[in-house]
């Protein structure tokens, strides 16, 4: 029996669709093979019911089209159907059309997978509301972050999903420079990068839907993290204050005489305002909270009582009783004139602690007026003094995460997580047992923890079996990339190799490929140098405008945090608590690279962030010996193999299979059929409650050699820069020039080498 179970848009009530005489076919589809970026989801093929009185009741009627009914088609609603029992679809059920005439609904019910994509739509990524990682910028704090200790705002524990790295962001630091005061690094110049793992999970979270994962939580990818505000030059803090201060009352100045104007009236039923309080309404003064650039724009509306003619009077800004500079000077020339002053400074470098205030002087012989408010020309004005802007990142500020932020990026969520599904080949499937939970491993590793299942007895073998080679899935070239970026390194290495820092290019051997096999990506690469007088290495964002060191806009980057590492004897560098203006000396740096670096040096045993690991920039001092662990070995060297070794092969066959197969059934099932171990790519037209046979279409597990028809493995890098590897046997032996190549290493002298000073 077939029961397919509709649950109501709101409450989530149960109800037993009527099915009448319709039979139900689903089309089961794992990860297209053909487009890795893409994951195809479970769906049933239309669905026809009859008007009953069940179904008109679930559907609110959906015909009378004059009857605001309850059921929306714009919404989807959750959906089950069992076959005796077993539990062969989960998912969501969407009204396709009504028919009057026959009287019948047409729906469709479509997997958790596809569902994902729907939910986040154009959501953005700095649409989350992050608000629970706000946390107060400040040298503790930042340092803290590097022991995994982020002290946030409100509850939230301290974590580590916040890490400040050190990047030049435009403020010119140099290996000389960093351990002297002049150079030393201020946290208001640093911004935040957050835990790529904590962004996915706040996403998916958010779309109603949990992870289970084996991989994510490794330290491959819990260490992982993306650089924020990638167009700021520091952090963004909520502590930008702000005011618009006018007058009460009308002020009156006589000859010769110099007074503060009388800023006090901080009402907003006037359309004023005092944010953080940092104006003296008594004093008629502005208290500097933070030190840094402003700009202060102030507006006087001034009355000529009386006057000798070519005299002046001036208005100025004062800073701790000292005149700074000149707003406006005016000429008197007729009597009873009103006139309008304003002018906005926006290069006030002020200091913590700083009095602002405006004074104004009469000239001799002049008596004037300062308005509280006036109508010139038919439009009012009024006396005021504005705060226009504050510093951007300001020490013992809140680093502001909520929805809106200007740190998080702009990209759509759905983007950031086919680009992280995408770099490491992952596929998502649907829990059977736990709702709404997503299963997501890397292919490879999903499919060798796979069970091994026997079909050989349910093969149809009546029906035609098709073996076929995986040439319709085969492209011309593979082609794995970050995209281009502005700052100095990438910017440089473009330029300099015509290709992107991170990238991975080769061509798949054979004659009937077509395309290239590429991944979408928001990323670009983080590409640190290292400092010229000890081993520190800093990314560096910013590029040379006439020798001077200018912030550029960059892409979000992914990169590793590996701890804090200790830098060679006599090397330090120093950082500046500007609340306390203390300087202290430090020789350990928090060490983010594209390496996450276990120890000191990187090893054979270290991975690499990029798709393909090689010796570039000056990393001689870094790298004792260069590690295979790489993203296009982990993730993507073995799955490739399935479809393009010349063993490759794909089968279209006809089983036997019982409503339990389906229920029980996961794309990693090992299915031997005779004397070979297949995956299941895809079932289609699965006809629930009836007892035909069904196509299926299997790919051959294929073990040994690798994609690139090579049949050697690089197990390890040397010191001396050669390279080791072993045959599909395990046993030594001497690389060829294709091997190697095809590693983006050089071949020289019947040798493969990592390291030959390249870059």
């Amino acid at each position: 029996m077939v029961q397919l179970i509709a649950y109501t848009q709101v409450g989530g009530s149960p109800t037993y669709l009527d099915l009448g005489d319709v039979s139900i076919k689903a089309t089961y589809s794992s990860k297209e093979i053909q487009d890795v970026t893409k994951q195809k989801s479970d769906f049933t093929h239309n669905i026809t019911l009859p008007f009953s009185q069940i179904n008109n009741d679930f559907f609110a009627h959906y015909y009378e089209v004059n009857v605001d009914g309850s059921y929306r088609a714009d919404i989807k609603a959750a959906c089950s159907i069992y076959v005796d029992s077993n539990l062969t679809f989960e998912g969501y059920i969407q009204l396709l059309k009504v028919d009057t005439l026959n009287e019948n609904y047409t729906a469709i019910c479509f997997g958790d997978v596809a569902n994902l994509a729907t939910e986040l739509g154009e959501a953005k990524l700095n649409d989350l509301d992050l608000s629970k990682y706000n946390h107060i910028l400040s040298q503790a704090n930042i340092e803290n972050g590097w022991n995994g200790l982020t002290e946030y705002v409100g509850s939230l524990v301290d974590g580590d999903e916040i890490l400040y790295p050190i990047i030049d962001n435009g403020a010119g630091y140099s290996g000389i420079t960093l351990n002297t005061n002049a150079g030393a690094i201020k946290p208001s110049n640093l911004r935040p990068s957050i835990k790529v793992k904590t962004l996915l999970d706040e996403i998916v979270n958010n779309a109603g839907y949990t992870i289970n994962s084996t991989f994510l939580n490794t330290d491959t990818f819990t260490k992982q993290y993306m650089t924020l505000g990638g167009d700021l030059k520091g952090s963004a803090t909520n502590n930008l204050d702000g005011f618009k201060v006018g007058l009460t009352a009308d002020q009156s100045l006589s000859s010769n005489a110099s007074a503060t104007v009388e800023f006090d009236n901080e009402a907003s039923a006037s359309g004023y305002y005092d944010i953080q309080g940092n104006f003296n309404t008594t004093s008629h003064s502005y208290v500097v909270p933070h030190t840094g650039e402003y700009v202060i724009s102030v507006q006087i509306a001034i009355e000529i009582v009386s006057y000798v003619d070519d005299q002046f009077s001036e208005f100025r800004i004062y800073k701790n009783g000292s005149d700074v500079t000149s707003i406006s000077s005016l000429q008197i020339g007729a009597l009873n004139t009103i006139d309008v002053k304003s002018k906005n400074y926006s290069s006030l470098s002020l200091s913590l602690g700083d009095v602002i205030t405006i004074k104004a002087t009469a000239g001799n012989g002049v008596n004037i007026k300062i308005l509280d408010n006036t109508v010139l020309n038919g439009t009012t004005y009024d006396s005021f003094v504005k705060l226009v802007s504050a510093p951007e990142a300001v020490e013992g500020g809140t680093v502001d995460l909520g929805a809106g932020n200007s740190l998080l990026p702009k990209d759509k969520q759905i983007e950031f997580v086919k680009s992280i599904f995408s770099r490491y080949n992952l596929i998502a499937e649907v829990d059977k047992t736990t709702s709404k939970q997503l299963n997501i491993e890397p292919i490879q590793a999903y499919r060798d923890a796979g069970t091994s299942k026997d079909w050989t007895d349910k093969l149809d073998v009546s029906k035609s079996i098709v073996i076929e080679p995986t040439n319709r899935f085969r492209k011309d070239e593979l082609n794995l990339t970050d995209k281009e970026d502005e700052d100095k390194v990438n910017k440089w290495w473009q330029t300099k190799n015509s290709q992107v820092y991170n990238s991975y290019k080769f061509p798949f051997y054979g004659d009937f490929g077509s395309g290239t096999l590429e991944v979408p990506s928001i990323f670009s690469s983080f590409a640190p140098e290292k400092f010229s007088n000890n081993r520190m290495f800093i990314a560096k964002h910013f590029e040379y405008n006439e020798d001077v060191a200018e912030a550029v806009k960059v892409k979000p980057k992914l990169f590793y945090y590996s701890g804090k590492k200790q830098l060679p004897p006599a090397s330090n560098y120093k950082m500046l608590n500007s609340i306390t203006d203390v300087y202290t000396t430090k020789v350990e740096y928090p060490f983010c690279h594209h390496y996450l670096m276990a120890g000191t040096l990187v090893t054979s045993t270290d991975t690499d962030l990029r798709f393909r690991s090689g010796s570039v920039l000056n990393e001689s001092d870094l790298v004792e010996s260069q590690t295979i662990n790489d993203t296009y070995s982990l993730y993507w060297s073995k799955y490739l193999n399935n479809i393009y070794n010349k063993n490759a092969r794909m089968q279209t066959a006809y089983f036997n299979l019982t409503a339990k197969d389906i229920s029980e059934f996961k794309y990693n099932d090992k299915i031997f059929v005779k004397d070979s171990y297949w995956f299941i790519n895809k079932i289609s037209s699965y006809a629930m409650g009836m007892y035909n046979s069904t196509k299926v279409e299997l790919i051959k597990i294929v073990e040994g050699a690798s994609s690139e028809s090579c049949d050697l493995t690089r197990t390890t890098s040397n010191l001396d820069g050669t390279t080791s590897w072993i045959d599909s046997e395990g046993t030594a032996a001497t690389p060829t020039a294709k091997c190697c190549e095809l590693e983006g290493l050089t071949f020289t002298n019947n040798q493969c080498w990592w390291k030959t000073g390249r870059g």
